[in-house]
């Protein structure tokens, strides 16, 4: 089992933006340190005040905040969790997950998915209508790009593009994309352009909110895990070269409310359904105590699976 760490940004109680730079710095190196083979952002670039105070939190820009967190590391997979695609044209989202692939040596992972908050797209200027086959567009151009960084035509929805390059090209030899979702379009995704799936298990209202299938426990993903194996092979592809990766369910996660047998037993039923990526998510509580978390944590959980 491999391990991310999940950056915790409230929707209040921030500290000053001055500090903001040096606690995500110290985050990064302190899961590093910890055994942690990834460190995760998520993406809300205009969410309603509503929505913050309703449960939602803050957010950097994904690409920028782990470029960024590339430099202070030097082994963490840099994950976005998740980038959503239809926010960005398709070039421009490419540009930026190539630059942060090239300052990160290689370590960069785009988890991305279709985006679900109305008023996000509102703000963006972006049909929320059109998500679905944005979605599979902004796919397609990223594979091709990243296979063809010197020359790429193309023409989309709202965008042509001819004999565009990127400079400098990628350092990863295929684009490096985790579908997230948990529905059939999601798993169709994976097969045609990704080489990891991110379910999410969550209760049925967050599958409501979010318009996606509910997958609510382990014995649902399994379930879903076999299906996805299914279409994979349907597709002449190997299940085996496809990462699962799915959120640990044991809420936020603090030091001194740690249940680490618990836990290590939820990573070895995790690993039994054929999960190979857990994200872990610590309460965001300041640099000081989410250090303690981690360190806890890969002391009493991660080395026991090395």
């Amino acid at each position: 089992m491999r391990f991310i760490a999940h950056y915790p940004m409230p929707a209040e109680g921030l500290p000053p933006s001055k500090d903001l730079g040096a606690s995500i710095a110290s985050f990064a190196r302190a899961a590093e340190a910890a055994g942690f083979d990834g460190m995760a952002l998520t993406e809300h670039p205009a969410p309603s005040g509503k929505w913050l105070s309703h449960g939602g939190h803050s957010s950097f820009d994904p690409y920028v905040a782990l470029a960024y967190c590339a430099a202070v590391t030097e082994r963490l997979q840099l994950v976005t969790h998740l980038s959503v695609l239809p926010y960005r044209p398709p070039l421009m989202t490419a540009k930026a997950a190539m630059s942060a692939d090239v300052l990160s040596g290689g370590r960069l992972i785009v988890t991305c998915g279709a985006g679900y908050l109305r008023s996000e797209f509102a703000a963006m200027g972006v049909d929320i209508e059109e998500r679905s086959a944005l979605v599979d567009e902004a796919l397609d151009v990223l594979n091709k790009v990243w296979e063809n960084p010197a020359e790429f035509s193309g023409e989309g929805l709202h965008w042509t593009a001819k004999g565009v390059a990127f400079s400098p090209p990628p350092i990863t030899t295929r684009a490096p994309l985790w579908i997230g979702g948990n529905g059939k379009a999601a798993m169709r995704r994976v097969a045609q352009y990704g080489i990891g799936w991110a379910p999410m298990i969550a209760p049925e209202i967050v599958a409501t909110t979010t318009g996606s299938r509910a997958i609510t426990n382990l014995a649902e993903l399994t379930v879903a895990i076999g299906e996805l194996h299914a279409v994979l092979e349907a597709a002449g592809r190997d299940p085996q070269t496809v990462d699962i990766c799915a959120s640990l369910s044991h809420g936020g996660l603090t030091a001194d409310d740690m249940d680490a047998a618990a836990i290590r037993a939820d990573v070895d039923a995790f690993s039994d359904a054929g999960v190979g990526w857990l994200i872990c998510s610590p309460v965001p509580a300041g640099v000081e105590a989410e250090r303690a978390t981690l360190e806890r944590f890969g002391a009493e959980v991660i080395s026991h699976n090395r």
